[in-house]
């Protein structure tokens, strides 16, 4: 067993499973907003995160149960085969996944299951996708093991996928 973190959530790596703990960045947030307030800036940060500055506080607070929940739900509702399977979150507060193996950065440049996808994706989805760490060998292939952003999440949504459909289908 192994204990890990990232900026987000606290993981455990057992043998064939990793669970992943939302991170609360109390202090974080208060230290962050002091240098903020001192430079004037507090309003326009938290208003890059949420609606309303109280909102964009809440998603900060919130980012590692935000994370967890889109992981459980995107691989609900595509099952895609470029990610490991999340088999089970506790309202975003845990989350259970399967163990992927690590990969080499060979391996990772040669291939990457996104390869030409990467250059299509808005410019803030493919910073997680550019990361050799968010990936692992699982079911014989290189998937995916971190997936709970935002805008993964909208392009790799269903509903978004059925548009795209519609609107191809539209066309004369």
């Amino acid at each position: 067993m192994r204990l890990a973190y990232g900026a987000t959530r606290w993981v455990i790596l057992t043998r064939h499973l990793v669970v992943k703990f939302a991170r609360f960045h109390f202090f974080n947030l208060a230290k962050r907003f002091i240098w903020r307030a001192v430079r004037g800036e507090v309003r326009q940060r938290l208003l890059l995160h949420g609606s309303s500055p109280s909102a964009g506080a809440i998603q900060i607070l919130l980012a590692g149960c935000r994370a967890n929940w889109q992981e459980y739900t995107l691989w609900r509702d595509t099952h895609d085969a470029r990610f490991v399977p999340t088999l089970f979150s506790l309202f975003g507060l845990v989350n259970v996944q399967h163990q992927a193996k690590a990969l080499t950065a060979e391996e990772f440049r040669d291939r990457n299951p996104f390869g030409r996808l990467i250059f299509v994706l808005p410019e803030r989805a493919t910073v997680d996708l550019k990361k050799l760490e968010h990936y692992g060998w699982y079911g014989g292939r290189i998937r995916l093991v971190d997936y709970g952003h935002d805008a993964m999440t909208e392009f790799f949504s269903p509903r978004r996928h059925l548009s795209i459909q519609l609107q191809a289908s539209a066309r004369p």
